[in-house]
């Protein structure tokens, strides 16, 4: 059983970068099933066993780089808000491309989708806590496509300081 769900996750990942692969040449709106399961190396019903669009393809595929970072970082309770804000904004400036490719192509409504679907609010969470994780996560999507749309032209570490000064000055 194991070995099917590592097998699964490969040819997952091998349709996400097959998809981002053809991105970065032409539109998504243009972009055949046909064209990401040839690219890949898989079947359709591969495709249409793990995915129900494209847009759920590349929600995956920013699932997977977040699960990794998590993973690396091995983030902890104990760990300082500063220094999880800071590896956080390094982590987004490693994926800077993919995200750039997104905002590109119009497609930051996936960014939003998974970042909300997957540290969004949970069913039968206390209200309190929904609301304040929903603003969190599209505050702090405002602040990545801000970035974004600027050319993320400050460094990881200039960014968090900045969110880190912003949040004092909301405090005080």
């Amino acid at each position: 059983m194991e070995r099917r769900n590592i097998t699964n996750e490969f040819l997952k990942e091998c349709i996400a970068d097959a998809l981002i692969q053809l991105l970065r040449v032409k539109p998504l709106e243009d972009i055949t099933i046909t064209e990401i399961t040839d690219v890949a190396g898989v079947g359709r019903s591969t495709y249409y066993r793990n995915f129900t669009s494209k847009e759920d393809v590349l929600s995956y595929k920013l699932f997977i780089l977040g699960y990794r970072w998590l993973v690396k970082e091995k983030l902890s309770s104990d760990m300082e808000s500063e220094e999880l804000l800071k590896s956080y904004c390094c982590f987004i400036y490693e994926i800077r491309d993919l995200l750039n490719l997104l905002y590109q192509n119009g497609q930051t409504n996936v960014l939003i989708y998974s970042i909300y679907k997957y540290l969004g609010p949970k069913e039968g969470e206390d209200k309190g806590s929904a609301l304040r994780k929903s603003g969190l996560i599209f505050g702090g999507f405002g602040i990545l496509y801000e970035w974004l749309k600027r050319g993320m032209e400050e460094t990881p570490e200039e960014l968090a300081q900045l969110l880190i000064t912003g949040w004092e000055e909301l405090r005080n």
